[in-house]
Protein backbone atom coordinates (compact mmCIF):
# COMPACT_ATOMS: atom_id res chain seq x y z
CA UNK A 1 0.00 0.00 0.00
CA UNK A 2 1.02 3.24 -0.50
CA UNK A 3 0.77 4.68 3.08
CA UNK A 4 2.78 1.46 3.98
CA UNK A 5 5.75 2.30 1.46
CA UNK A 6 5.52 5.96 2.25
CA UNK A 7 6.55 4.44 5.73
CA UNK A 8 9.24 2.01 5.12
CA UNK A 9 10.89 4.93 3.14
CA UNK A 10 10.31 6.89 5.59
CA UNK A 11 12.00 4.72 8.05
CA UNK A 12 14.89 3.60 5.56
CA UNK A 13 15.60 7.66 5.24
CA UNK A 14 15.74 8.12 9.02
CA UNK A 15 18.19 5.37 9.54
CA UNK A 16 20.47 6.45 6.85
CA UNK A 17 20.18 10.09 8.13
CA UNK A 18 21.02 8.55 11.99
CA UNK A 19 23.98 6.49 10.73
CA UNK A 20 25.56 9.33 8.73
CA UNK A 21 25.12 11.45 12.08
CA UNK A 22 26.95 8.95 13.76
CA UNK A 23 29.62 8.32 11.21
CA UNK A 24 30.20 12.07 11.51
CA UNK A 25 30.19 12.25 15.33
CA UNK A 26 32.60 9.51 15.31
CA UNK A 27 35.09 11.21 12.36
CA UNK A 28 35.13 14.80 15.12
CA UNK A 29 36.22 12.96 17.70
CA UNK A 30 38.82 11.11 16.20
CA UNK A 31 39.66 14.35 14.51
CA UNK A 32 39.62 15.82 18.04
CA UNK A 33 41.54 13.49 19.81
CA UNK A 34 44.07 13.80 17.07
CA UNK A 35 44.29 17.62 17.41
CA UNK A 36 44.85 16.92 21.38
CA UNK A 37 47.41 14.44 20.34
CA UNK A 38 49.44 16.74 18.53
CA UNK A 39 49.21 19.66 20.41
CA UNK A 40 50.32 17.49 23.40
CA UNK A 41 53.34 16.62 21.39
CA UNK A 42 53.82 20.30 20.48
CA UNK A 43 53.80 21.54 24.16
CA UNK A 44 55.96 18.54 24.95
CA UNK A 45 58.48 19.90 22.13
CA UNK A 46 58.12 23.54 23.44
CA UNK A 47 59.24 22.40 26.92
CA UNK A 48 62.12 20.56 25.75
CA UNK A 49 63.56 23.29 23.34
CA UNK A 50 62.88 25.75 26.25
CA UNK A 51 65.15 23.72 28.51
CA UNK A 52 67.54 23.81 25.59
CA UNK A 53 67.72 27.38 25.11
CA UNK A 54 67.52 28.61 28.77
CA UNK A 55 70.40 26.45 29.43
CA UNK A 56 72.35 28.24 26.43
CA UNK A 57 75.25 30.43 28.26
CA UNK A 58 76.69 32.08 25.31
CA UNK A 59 74.36 35.04 23.57
CA UNK A 60 75.19 33.10 19.95
CA UNK A 61 74.25 30.06 21.13
CA UNK A 62 70.80 31.25 22.17
CA UNK A 63 69.78 33.03 18.83
CA UNK A 64 70.92 29.59 16.90
CA UNK A 65 68.98 27.92 19.24
CA UNK A 66 65.97 30.29 19.48
CA UNK A 67 65.46 30.94 15.27
CA UNK A 68 65.75 27.07 14.57
CA UNK A 69 63.05 26.36 17.34
CA UNK A 70 60.95 28.77 15.97
CA UNK A 71 61.04 27.22 12.55
CA UNK A 72 60.89 23.97 13.65
CA UNK A 73 57.56 24.94 15.73
CA UNK A 74 56.23 26.80 13.12
CA UNK A 75 57.31 25.66 9.86
CA UNK A 76 57.67 29.34 8.97
CA UNK A 77 60.09 30.07 5.53
CA UNK A 78 61.91 33.03 7.61
CA UNK A 79 62.68 33.70 11.24
CA UNK A 80 64.33 36.87 12.33
CA UNK A 81 65.92 37.85 15.88
CA UNK A 82 66.18 41.24 16.69
CA UNK A 83 67.70 42.91 20.09
CA UNK A 84 67.41 46.17 21.50
CA UNK A 85 70.12 48.55 21.33
CA UNK A 86 71.22 49.69 25.60
CA UNK A 87 72.40 53.00 23.91
CA UNK A 88 70.25 53.52 20.95
CA UNK A 89 67.10 51.70 21.66
CA UNK A 90 67.45 50.63 18.04
CA UNK A 91 66.46 47.28 17.00
CA UNK A 92 69.51 45.15 15.69
CA UNK A 93 69.46 41.99 13.82
CA UNK A 94 71.30 39.27 15.98
CA UNK A 95 70.40 36.08 13.75
CA UNK A 96 67.83 34.84 11.21
CA UNK A 97 67.04 32.13 8.26
CA UNK A 98 66.64 32.48 4.91
CA UNK A 99 65.79 36.46 5.27
CA UNK A 100 64.85 38.84 2.16
CA UNK A 101 67.64 40.16 0.55
CA UNK A 102 67.40 43.94 2.37
CA UNK A 103 68.63 41.84 5.79
CA UNK A 104 70.36 38.93 4.70
CA UNK A 105 73.26 41.49 4.94
CA UNK A 106 72.30 43.44 7.79
CA UNK A 107 72.84 40.73 10.53
CA UNK A 108 74.44 42.40 13.54
CA UNK A 109 73.20 45.83 12.13
CA UNK A 110 70.53 48.26 12.86
CA UNK A 111 66.86 47.52 11.22
CA UNK A 112 63.78 49.77 10.67
CA UNK A 113 61.12 47.59 10.90
CA UNK A 114 58.02 49.39 11.78
CA UNK A 115 55.44 46.53 12.80
CA UNK A 116 58.61 45.18 15.48
CA UNK A 117 58.25 48.67 16.79
CA UNK A 118 54.72 48.42 17.55
CA UNK A 119 54.82 44.62 18.40
CA UNK A 120 57.04 45.56 21.28
CA UNK A 121 54.83 49.24 22.05
CA UNK A 122 51.92 46.96 22.85
CA UNK A 123 53.91 44.26 24.47
CA UNK A 124 51.43 41.35 22.93
CA UNK A 125 52.47 38.72 20.44
CA UNK A 126 50.82 40.38 16.65
CA UNK A 127 49.67 37.35 13.89
CA UNK A 128 49.16 39.14 10.73
CA UNK A 129 48.18 38.03 7.20
CA UNK A 130 47.11 39.16 3.75
CA UNK A 131 46.47 42.86 1.84
CA UNK A 132 46.22 44.37 5.83
CA UNK A 133 49.51 43.22 6.57
CA UNK A 134 51.45 45.60 3.97
CA UNK A 135 50.62 49.07 5.79
CA UNK A 136 52.63 47.88 8.69
CA UNK A 137 55.21 46.95 6.28
CA UNK A 138 57.29 44.48 8.00
CA UNK A 139 60.93 44.19 7.50
CA UNK A 140 61.16 40.76 5.07
CA UNK A 141 59.92 41.52 1.58
CA UNK A 142 57.00 39.86 0.42
CA UNK A 143 55.91 38.81 4.02
CA UNK A 144 52.38 37.13 3.24
CA UNK A 145 51.63 35.65 7.14
CA UNK A 146 53.78 36.67 9.88
CA UNK A 147 54.22 36.14 13.47
CA UNK A 148 55.47 38.89 16.16
CA UNK A 149 56.54 38.05 19.03
CA UNK A 150 58.55 40.77 22.08
CA UNK A 151 60.68 39.36 24.49
CA UNK A 152 59.84 40.93 27.95
CA UNK A 153 62.16 41.20 30.85
CA UNK A 154 60.46 42.72 34.21
CA UNK A 155 57.33 44.59 31.56
CA UNK A 156 60.27 45.87 29.65
CA UNK A 157 60.93 44.81 25.89
CA UNK A 158 64.27 44.00 25.11
CA UNK A 159 64.21 42.17 21.51
CA UNK A 160 61.60 40.65 19.26
CA UNK A 161 61.11 37.08 17.51
CA UNK A 162 59.62 36.96 14.17
CA UNK A 163 58.64 34.20 11.38
CA UNK A 164 57.41 34.96 7.81
CA UNK A 165 55.19 33.10 4.73
CA UNK A 166 55.24 34.12 1.58
CA UNK A 167 52.40 32.64 0.87
CA UNK A 168 50.91 30.09 3.71
CA UNK A 169 48.83 31.05 6.80
CA UNK A 170 50.05 30.56 9.83
CA UNK A 171 47.14 29.17 12.03
CA UNK A 172 46.55 31.16 14.81
CA UNK A 173 47.34 28.78 17.70
CA UNK A 174 51.06 29.66 16.91
CA UNK A 175 50.70 33.01 18.22
CA UNK A 176 50.53 31.09 21.37
CA UNK A 177 53.41 28.82 20.78
CA UNK A 178 55.41 31.65 19.59
CA UNK A 179 54.74 33.94 22.67
CA UNK A 180 55.97 30.87 25.19
CA UNK A 181 58.85 30.76 22.84
CA UNK A 182 59.84 34.71 23.47
CA UNK A 183 59.50 33.97 26.61
CA UNK A 184 61.39 31.19 26.75
CA UNK A 185 64.11 33.49 24.86
CA UNK A 186 64.06 36.31 27.11
CA UNK A 187 65.07 34.44 30.06
CA UNK A 188 68.07 32.72 28.12
CA UNK A 189 69.48 36.43 26.88
CA UNK A 190 69.12 37.35 30.66
CA UNK A 191 70.92 34.01 31.99
CA UNK A 192 73.63 34.59 28.98
CA UNK A 193 74.45 38.57 29.85
CA UNK A 194 74.54 37.54 32.96
CA UNK A 195 77.37 34.95 32.62
CA UNK A 196 78.47 36.97 30.53
CA UNK A 197 78.93 39.55 33.20
CA UNK A 198 79.98 36.91 36.22
CA UNK A 199 82.92 35.27 33.61
CA UNK A 200 84.71 39.11 32.57
CA UNK A 201 84.89 39.61 36.55
CA UNK A 202 85.97 35.94 37.32
CA UNK A 203 88.78 36.63 35.18
CA UNK A 204 89.53 39.96 36.31
CA UNK A 205 89.66 38.64 40.15
CA UNK A 206 92.27 36.05 38.94
CA UNK A 207 94.21 38.57 36.70
CA UNK A 208 94.07 40.72 40.31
Amino acid sequence: RETELLQVIERAMREVRIKREREGLINEVREAHAETEARNRQLQTLMGIGKAVTAARRLDDVFDRVTRAAIHMTQAEAVGFYLKDDNSAALILRAGQNLSRNLSDKVGQVVDDQLANLTMSAQETFIGTGEGLRQFRPAQEGAYSVIYSPLVVQERPVGLLWVANSRAEFPLYLKDIMGALADYAAIAVVNARLFGVMYQRSQQLEAA
